[in-house]
């Protein structure tokens, strides 16, 4: 019966992620042909900020929701979960919203209205989309593959056409983009809430307080958010180097590489988590002893390795068929990206392996032990990526990224092989 239902949960899993990757790769294709590199580039750096925004108020939220959501089938108190849960999501929008505002109006002064327009519009996509993928972390923790997949992949696609809509009747392209983008995160969230308030609906009784698990999620997660800033710098601080030390030009080109070439290990990885983690978590329990760390582990370690040989397989066949990618995936005014696309799977690979260390340490309560490797690293990224832009442009960008995963990927692999031997 447990085999029968993880066959069922990959089933759906597999299902949302493909249909998500797919819209992903649809959208990139459209809006980077019909923006240019320059506007495509100027869109990049907008989702840039949203993520800033949303990797600082949800980011660790996430973390704490998936952790604490994968216990409350035991503790039998879905209710409560969900009241903490939307009361940590209406405190996070909010001070995003206000902080968003407030930065909205210095850029305006400072930087003039394009600037302060596409802030404003990427502050709405960080609250739709922080929401959404928070839901979805509770979906993913209670288990519920099937609302998880519905959802990814429909707002994945109503990126693309939202966005596409919106770019036709506005002269703004990189603001009308992200304003798509945003209101099909809005949709999600909808759904989301509508589907999860019905597996909800069953527990007619209200929680008495709204402490418990919130008050656990919340400590579980503050000592990580400040680690945002850190973690943004370490995932986006190469298109602001390219902005400053190339072109926007440059920008748009390096980011249509990095979906087709990191985005996909990273898409992988998360598939393969959706699954895996909430069991993982719920078979270490609350309070996971040392003697069963090595078992959690385990298959941690089988997954990074099938990560890395995937992504090292992909990377050679891209480095093979780069005409064949150039005339499938980017067309011309790209060609520039297909050099770019090898390099940048073997980084997703190598952040893969890390990321897989990261959630061994999530599930032993150790989650602070990452925040120096992610700190130091994010750091040495952002130097080295302005270094390399400024005198090889976006191939020394991504020869950043690539150096910067493979320390990553070491330093977090050392951590959870001492933590294993203490």
């Amino acid at each position: 019966m447990h085999m029968q239902l993880l066959l069922k949960e990959s089933a759906w899993a597999l299902t949302g992620h493909t249909s998500l990757l797919f819209g992903i790769f649809f959208a990139v294709k459209v809006l980077s042909k019909d923006m240019g590199p320059s506007s495509y580039g100027e869109f990049a750096l907008g989702v840039s900020i949203a993520q800033l925004f949303q990797t600082f108020f949800f980011g660790s939220k996430f973390d704490g929701i998936v952790r604490f959501g994968a216990l409350v089938t035991e503790k039998n108190d879905r209710l409560n979960y969900g009241f903490n849960v939307g009361k940590i999501l209406v405190d996070a929008s909010k001070k995003c919203l206000l902080t968003g505002l407030v930065i909205a109006s210095l850029v305006y002064l400072i930087l003039g209205e394009n600037w302060a327009s596409l802030t404003l519009a990427a502050i709405s996509y960080a609250v739709t989309s922080g929401v959404s993928t928070a839901l979805g972390g509770v979906a993913n923790a209670l288990r519920e593959q099937r609302t998880l997949a519905l959802s990814q992949g429909t707002e994945s696609w109503a990126k693309a056409f939202f966005a596409l809509g919106l770019i036709k009747i506005f002269e703004a392209k990189a603001v009308a983009a992200l304003l798509g983008y945003a209101l099909a995160c809005g949709i999600s969230l909808i759904l989301l809430s509508f589907w999860l308030g019905k597996k909800f609906k069953s527990e007619i009784r209200l929680p008495k307080s709204g402490r418990g698990d919130g008050d656990a999620i919340r400590n579980y997660t503050r000592s990580f958010e400040f680690v945002g800033v850190f973690l943004w710098l370490q995932s986006y601080s190469d298109r602001w180097a390219l902005k400053y030390f190339a072109s926007l030009s440059e920008v748009g080109i390096y980011s249509v590489a990095f979906t087709f070439g990191y985005s996909p290990i990273v898409a992988l990885v998360n598939l393969t988590m959706q699954v895996s983690v909430p069991v993982i978590y719920r078979n270490a329990g609350e309070f996971p002893e040392f003697s069963s760390y090595k078992n959690i582990l385990r298959p941690l370690d089988f997954l990074a390795a099938f990560m890395m040989l995937l992504a090292g397989i992909l990377a050679m066949l891209a480095l093979c068929l780069k005409d064949l990618a150039v005339l499938v995936l980017y067309g011309d005014t790209y060609r520039g990206a297909a050099d770019l696309m090898p390099i940048l799977l073997l980084a997703g690979g190598l952040f893969a392996v890390g990321e897989s260390k990261v959630v061994f340490l999530n599930a032993i309560k150790k989650n602070r032990l990452q925040i120096l490797p992610k700190i130091s690293l994010s750091i040495f990224n952002f130097v080295l990526a302005g270094l390399l832009a400024l005198k090889f442009g976006a191939v020394g960008v991504a020869y950043s990224l690539l150096i910067a995963s493979l320390i990553y990927a070491c330093w977090m692999w050392r951590i959870t092989h001492i933590a294993c031997q203490e």
